[in-house]
């Protein structure tokens, strides 16, 4: 009797917080000088100036090798210039650039992905081995690098630079004036930013740092640049404002709907880890102010596991740089392991009344000899409904509005493996 009050209590303190509706405030201050790593569990977030790096090297996974360029400026050309980088379309290090070709040849993250950035982008689809700025080798799985880059600094200066190598999880990168003079080369270890996602390089410093917050990020709230229709069937390059979800960060955007109601299950296959889900069109300028999409909502997978429903409220403009959310916490989908047929299992809403989501990701599909299975707390099978799973994330609605109020074990049983979650139904 003590261990089920003890159980009941627990499960008490875990479901009080979900749903809770929390507003977090975000930053890139006035004139967008700064940028942001956020943090939706903390409800905190990292601050950072634009000119505190200018490359981003991938570390977080050993063999992803993707580069990024930092495309932040604030909105004042003087006070926080951008960056620009370029392809220089050459292969020998010591041959000069033509500083007066360049702007035809300026490259740019494209927010897709983060698996390639600006410097990848060149790489041949068709060949598996071209990772743009470089190429793979099999037979000593080293990467070498073959591309030279060019960068227009924020003071206007300009540097030639080449990623030589990724060898033994270490970058090689080589920098120097356009004529030759302040040839330079640093070598670093990704293993020296366990816990990062990005290694970050400054060329007027030579120094490789780690800026991201303890603990990790889940958004990045920064200007980046981005294609936009400029009508007349005219494309051109804008620098805009907005989130991009980090490396792991899973969201669904919901369009049409009315924030106050929309139900995370009817977008539980909607989850994408591209970037720019989130983005920068939640807002609009019109008669000289920025307003809200007010029938938008977000679902964000954290990078703990949490999800969150996410309604944008408030955007300050240039003035403050400053962006308001209504976060709910949907509760956690809990990880079980990466060997399993079942990667990841959550049950909401907690406590329940008349129905249960349960959402849950296969690592394959599982088409026969599966169930789910809802015991009572004496261990009698209440409910037993056949199953087919397909690879990623399902979802599945359960009536229980026949149960009495009390706590239940939700089982996912496929093949010799089960999977299970307590419920409270409380009515």
């Amino acid at each position: 009797m003590q261990r089920y009050i003890t159980l009941l209590i627990s499960l008490i303190c875990l479901v009080s917080g979900l749903q809770a509706q929390e507003f977090q405030e975000i930053t890139s201050g006035a004139g967008y000088a700064r940028q942001s790593f956020v943090n939706l569990t903390s409800g905190t977030e990292k601050t950072i100036e634009n000119e505190a790096y200018d490359l981003a090297f991938t570390v977080y996974d050993g063999f992803n090798v993707g580069i990024f360029i930092n495309e932040s400026s604030g909105i004042d050309p003087v006070k926080n210039p951008s960056l620009n980088f370029y392809d220089v379309h050459q292969t020998d290090f010591s041959a000069v650039p033509n500083k007066d070709s360049l702007n035809s040849w300026e490259i740019y993250n494209d927010e897709q992905s983060w698996q390639s950035g600006a410097l990848n982008l060149a790489a041949d689809p068709k060949n598996p081995f071209d990772f743009g700025w470089g190429d793979y080798n099999p037979a000593n799985h080293q990467i070498i690098g073959k591309r030279i880059f060019a960068v227009k600094l924020r003071n206007g200066e300009y540097k030639k630079f080449k990623i030589e190598s990724f060898i033994n999880g270490a970058y090689t990168i080589r920098w120097a004036n356009l004529d030759n003079s302040g040839d330079e080369t640093l070598t670093f270890k990704t293993s020296d930013f366990a816990g990062n996602k990005f290694a970050y390089f400054n060329f007027a410093t030579g120094k490789i740092s780690s800026l991201e917050p303890d603990g990790s990020f889940d958004l990045w709230y920064t200007r980046y640049k981005t294609p936009l229709d400029a009508g007349g069937g005219q494309i051109l390059i804008y620098n805009v404002l907005g989130l991009l979800s980090a490396p792991g960060v899973e969201v669904a955007q919901a369009n049409e709907i009315n924030p106050a109601t929309v139900a995370l299950i009817n977008y539980a296959d909607s989850f994408s880890i591209q970037p720019d889900v989130i983005g920068h069109d939640w807002k609009y300028f019109t008669d000289n102010v920025y307003k809200i999409l007010t029938n938008r909502a977000y679902f964000v997978k954290s990078i703990s596991g949490t999800v969150y429903k996410i309604v944008f409220i408030d955007f300050e403009g240039a003035t403050s740089g400053t962006s308001v959310f209504q976060k709910t916490d949907l509760g956690v989908i809990s990880a079980v392991s990466k060997n399993n047929l079942i990667s990841e299992f959550s049950v909401f809403p907690n406590p329940a009344q008349s129905e249960i989501n349960l959402l849950f990701t296969p690592t394959e599909n599982i088409l026969q000899n599966s169930a789910i299975k809802v015991f009572d707390n004496g261990g009698k099978l209440i409910l037993n409904q056949p199953l087919n799973i397909s690879q990623g994330l399902n979802a599945v609605t359960l009536n229980v509005s026949s149960l009495l109020p009390g706590v239940y074990t939700v089982v996912i049983s496929s093949r010799n493996e089960m999977y299970s979650q307590q419920v409270i139904i409380n009515k």
